[in-house]
């Protein structure tokens, strides 16, 4: 009964390391665009919307794509896609919402955020 007792460390911890070696992570948007083509009030819009989603966008099981545009009336829009990772291989999945809006002036102040539905 002793033995079995001992085992039971080395099994957790054997089971703890094959679950951390589940492969490489996937690059979820390949085709970021950079942000070298982008206004200064874009870019401002940019960095503020990105600071805006620090956490969410740190977090290891998910990635962020941040992409953004000028109205015709001036205003900026950012727009975030999430994808998260599932599987083993890790793959990339895309969750339905999994997106959301942020409206900035023409001097990329924030104005309203919208989270995908």
């Amino acid at each position: 009964m002793r033995n079995l007792i001992a085992l039971i460390p080395f099994l957790l911890l054997l089971i703890g390391c094959q679950r951390q070696n589940i492969g490489p992570i996937p690059d979820c948007f390949p085709n970021t665009p950079t942000t070298a083509q982008l206004t200064v009030p874009e870019q401002k819009a940019l960095a503020d919307a990105k600071s805006r989603l620090k956490s969410s966008c740190n977090d290891v099981n998910t990635q962020c794509s941040f992409s953004s545009r000028t109205n015709t009336d001036g205003s900026i829009r950012v727009f975030i896609q999430f994808a998260s990772f599932d599987g083993s291989p890790p793959r990339c999945g895309y969750p339905v919402g999994g997106h959301q809006l942020e409206t900035y002036t023409a001097s990329g102040e924030f104005v309203d955020s919208m989270p995908g539905l």
